[in-house]
């Protein structure tokens, strides 16, 4: 989490004059989820996971709608999770994967009640769900405590420190 925290502060925050909170912390919140969940820290890879969250909205299914455009958005990433989770075991196959355990990781070697390995569309809905939540609620908080700091210099002060508990 550090090495995401350091590069995604010297990219979008260090040297700037104004930033827009929200959309750096969904940013972050967005290059975390999927360096822990599926250790993906490539830009294009995590923006190409990243868009199709944008389009999440009321149950409306009309052509042109943000949820008709949300549903569609959920069927890409759902496709693009399940080629994730067949090229892992792919790598697992060839020892290639990567060395840290992500949720991923975990996902598959979790069995059902049966004792069978999950189902890549199983793995890759948990994933989604999981991505959908961590995603919004952490750049929330994110914002949030920004703000605060923000307001209250003192604390900040002593967050900088490394002395506040």
């Amino acid at each position: 989490m550090e090495r995401v925290v350091k590069q995604h502060l010297a990219t979008n925050w260090d040297n700037k004059r104004e930033v827009k909170v929200l959309p750096l912390s969904i940013k972050y919140t967005l290059c975390l989820i999927c360096d822990l969940f599926l250790s993906i820290d490539d830009p294009s890879g995590i923006e190409e996971l990243g868009a199709p969250l944008e389009l999440f909205s009321l149950p409306i299914d009309l052509p042109g709608t943000a949820y008709n455009l949300g549903l569609k958005a959920s069927k890409f990433l759902m496709n693009k999770l399940i080629l994730i989770v067949r090229q892992r075991k792919i790598d697992l196959e060839q020892n290639k994967a990567p060395t840290t355990l992500d949720l991923l990781s975990y996902l598959l070697l979790e069995v059902d009640d049966d004792g069978n390995l999950l189902d890549e569309s199983v793995i890759a809905s948990r994933i989604l769900g999981t991505f959908i939540g961590a995603h919004e609620a952490s750049a929330t908080v994110i914002t949030f405590t920004i703000k605060y700091l923000a307001e209250l210099p003192g604390v900040y002060s002593e967050v900088q420190k490394g002395t506040y508990i």
